[in-house]
């Protein structure tokens, strides 16, 4: 996976959680294999390719309380 860009789309506080939004955008090869077929044999990938990367993007958001450290809280695709 190459991250191609990253950048802090918002960030805000409800009570005690600190709150921000990160938008992501990334390079990866995205594939599925068959569980019943064998490498080199037709049928093996059964979407995407193990050679052409695919570009994403995904907005994370992460909390934490006063001190504490940051967690993933969501992923919105």
């Amino acid at each position: 996976m190459i991250l191609l860009q990253a950048e802090v789309l918002e960030a805000w506080m409800e009570g005690t959680a600190y709150y921000v939004s990160a938008g992501l955008r990334w390079s990866a090869r995205d594939y599925n294999l068959s569980l019943t077929k064998q490498r080199g044999e037709p049928g093996y990938i059964v979407t995407g390719s193990e050679e052409t990367p695919t570009e994403s993007r995904e907005i994370w958001t992460f909390v934490r309380d006063h001190d504490g450290k940051w967690l993933l809280s969501g992923i919105q695709q």
